[in-house]
């Protein structure tokens, strides 16, 4: 099995959907958010939304204003919304597809641009302080042009830092959904990222609540190679 880089064409992108048996702090409004991404999807591809009861959480995206009808549902049990822990059951449910994976440098927009998170940069060399020697290994040592991304403003859940960052995107067929904080930067990231992304329409969600979790949108997403979602 090949697993094209994110920004080739896609089927769909799945999710999991969060229960009370998901470790989430303020369950409800993650599941608002997860309805702003679902729609945000839908607009583009197919979802596949993982459950352990779909009839729950039809009702319950319903209620959200999503159009259940364009989501096509695998039901299985669940305990966790982190795409690496559930994708095997997904898998196994029916889906196309188990064995080895080859990834195609899913971090890289393209060939020759990399988006990195300002603030992990500094005045480090990229090359040693971000990626190693990987910038080498993968392509051949040419420069990358990069595009820095503002830090958002710090957030806190009580008193502990959240790890917000705009460089958790996920690439879709036509657009690019960027988790928002909430503040004025939403929109310096969202510009930044429209000039890499011409032919995409980036889009701000406010994904505050999955922060909570120490997850972001791209986490909790997973994107399926075109041909694999019927």
């Amino acid at each position: 099995m090949r697993l094209p880089a994110e920004w080739e064409r896609q089927s769909g992108v799945m999710l999991t959907w969060p229960d009370e048996t998901t470790p989430w702090y303020e369950l409800e409004k993650v599941q608002e958010c997860y309805g702003r991404i679902i729609s945000a999807i839908l607009r583009f591809e197919k979802v596949l939304l993982v459950t352990a009861d779909i009839k729950a959480v039809t009702k319950r995206l319903t209620e959200l204003g999503v159009d259940t009808s364009k989501i096509q549902f695998q039901e299985c049990p669940i305990n966790d919304t982190c795409i690496p822990v559930v994708a095997a059951k997904a898998f196994r449910g029916g889906h196309k597809g188990a064995g080895p994976v080859g990834v195609d440098a899913a971090p890289f927009q393209d060939e020759r641009t990399h988006i990195h998170a300002h603030h992990l940069v500094g005045e480090c060399p990229v090359k040693e302080y971000l990626l190693g020697d990987s910038v080498v290994e993968i392509r051949g040592g040419k420069p990358y042009r990069l595009v820095p991304l503002p830090k958002p403003e710090q957030m806190f859940l009580d008193d502990y830092p959240l790890p917000a960052s705009y460089a958790n995107f996920l690439i879709t067929n036509g657009a690019v959904l960027v988790p928002g904080s909430g503040s004025e930067l939403d929109e310096v990231a969202r510009t930044r990222l429209q000039e890499v992304f011409p032919d995409r329409e980036v889009i701000v969600i406010d994904c505050r609540p999955l922060l909570s979790g120490h997850g972001g949108l791209h986490c909790v997403t997973m994107q399926y190679p075109e041909g694999w979602l019927e």
